[in-house]
């Protein structure tokens, strides 16, 4: 559990799945109440893994 002093966390209004593709690659599917994206960037994707 974060702390309330941590203040919000980076994702708290995002959903995030994160799939390991065939070929060994990691993308990201990320939606909130507006959009939704397939994410497919190297750097994108480590990102949002990391938080």
């Amino acid at each position: 559990m974060l702390p309330f002093s941590a203040g919000p966390h980076g994702l708290m209004n995002t959903s995030v799945k994160l799939l390991r593709l065939p070929d060994g690659r990691a993308v990201a599917c990320t939606e909130n109440d507006v959009r939704g994206e397939l994410v497919v960037e190297n750097a994108s994707v480590e990102l949002l893994l990391r938080r």
